[in-house]
């Protein structure tokens, strides 16, 4: 997407590290609302959900949205102050167009501004406010995402793009899109399942102890011995301290104290 000129608001560095921070916001909102679902239910484990897992996932969610957050206002500010007419075309269909009311509202207010408000104000800060700022954090990345592929699509600009219908193209997502969509849920629905049916994914506090065979444990210790080899061979350094002469008109100095032995 970001490679492809006749597409101006997928165009750009910044496009590749917009999606890795909408997806590290999604996987992370996923994990509040497990982890809360974990300590409603008193699932196995759900002491350290609450105890442990909880505060991370809200310092862990409440920093992606802040990165998201800059990443979107820039993106925003490239789109008003720039002289591509397909890239202003595109802001201005998610901000003044036919997309306003879900990228305003569901997007950067439902998204965005309400769940960094529900992780920073004290009151807020519980298990359920948790869950919900996933849950708005989550539905804003997927209106992000379905936005960002009709605004690209809907507003072409060069005769690469094709004819499309004026003043902008029309897009909505076909049955086989909603497909795959739902294809790749259920797909990690049914490798989980079968994880938590065939795998051992139960936390033991025991540590276990590798053993390294030999030839290991003397690969490790060999750039050890070298260092000690090559500092062997260094001859060691004396310094000598110097004495300094008196100055021109100054008295005869002492003379050092001379050590007595009894």
């Amino acid at each position: 997407m970001a490679v492809l000129e006749s597409r101006a608001f997928w165009h750009g560095l910044f496009t590749p590290l917009h999606m890795i921070a909408a997806a590290y916001v999604g996987g992370v909102a996923l994990l509040a609302i497990v982890f809360y679902a974990v300590g409603r239910l008193r699932l196995v484990g759900w002491e350290r959900a609450i105890s442990v897992a909880q505060p991370a996932v809200r310092l862990l969610l409440g920093l992606g949205l802040v990165v998201l957050a800059i990443v979107v206002a820039r993106q925003l500010l490239a789109g008003l102050m720039t002289d591509d007419v397909g890239l202003r075309a595109a802001t201005d269909l998610l901000l003044t167009g036919p997309l306003a009311p879900e990228y305003i509202g569901l997007r950067l207010i439902g998204g965005l501004a309400l769940p960094l408000l529900l992780l920073a104000v004290p009151q807020t800060r519980t298990p359920a406010g948790l869950v919900l700022a996933g849950a708005l954090a989550l539905i804003g990345v997927f209106v992000d995402r379905l936005t960002f592929v009709i605004a690209g699509q809907a507003a072409p600009v060069t005769t690469v793009s094709g004819v499309v219908s004026a003043p902008v193209a029309l897009y909505s997502p076909s049955l086989v899109e909603i497909a795959i969509v739902i294809g790749g849920l259920a797909l990690v629905a049914f490798a989980y399942t079968l994880a938590e049916r065939y795998l051992d994914l139960s936390e033991s506090d025991v540590h276990t102890i590798i053993r390294l065979p030999a030839w290991a444990l003397a690969g490790l210790a060999l750039p050890g011995q070298m260092t000690r080899r090559a500092a062997a061979l260094v001859p060691p350094l004396r310094l000598r301290r110097r004495v300094r002469a008196p100055a021109t008109g100054e008295g005869p100095t002492d003379p050092p104290a001379a050590d007595s032995t009894d």
